[in-house]
């Protein structure tokens, strides 16, 4: 996809030895506190934390770079494949940058993600959950998506709903592929 696409850089926290890395024209691991602005959007790195390279110790699911974008006055958090463990890291180095419209559940729905306070310091109004149809780790868990459910948070699944499209104006409105082009079939 590098090579057919035309790529300034790749932002992410894969390994230098990494076959993406290695082909990236410039690749630059992600890390909280980067900004920056492209065409009325702000973008910003919440997760991981830069000295988190130097632990070999972690495994690639606890470095996943956690994005925020934001504009018109309305956010997606994008969570990656974060566990407890990080969500607890985001809440203690700057909770008040967590919360977001909508949020990309965490690590699919596992049961080792989306705590009650993650959740509650993002407030999202929609979650999506991005899962393959009888995937097998059989994300979200159902449990997970109770807890969303328990706090308000409406939530959207792939498997279920196919491709998801999000617009963002003064209110953020949903298609769903597989509700919008219904067949007599489905």
């Amino acid at each position: 996809m590098l090579e057919g696409v035309r790529t300034g850089w790749v932002l992410s926290s894969l390994s230098p030895q990494h076959a993406i890395a290695q082909a990236a024209r410039q690749h630059v691991h992600c890390a909280a506190g980067q900004r920056w602005r492209w065409d009325g959007v702000d973008f910003e790195i919440l997760h991981p934390q830069p000295g988190s390279y130097a632990s070999h110790a972690l495994k690639a699911n606890a470095r996943s770079c956690t994005l925020k974008l934001t504009a018109g006055g309305k956010s997606i958090l994008l969570a990656g494949d974060i566990e407890a463990e990080q969500e607890a890291q985001l809440l203690e180095h700057d909770a008040s940058r967590l919360p977001a419209d909508v949020l990309i559940a965490p690590h699919h729905g596992s049961g080792t993600s989306s705590t009650y306070a993650f959740l509650q310091a993002v407030k999202p109004q929609l979650a999506l959950f991005l899962v393959g149809y009888r995937n097998r780790y059989r994300h979200p868990k159902q449990e997970v998506v109770e807890r969303y459910r328990q706090l308000g948070i409406a939530c959207l699944r792939t498997d279920q709903s196919g491709a998801i499209t999000l617009e963002f104006g003064d209110s953020i409105t949903t298609s769903a592929y597989r509700r919008d082009t219904a067949r007599y079939w489905r």
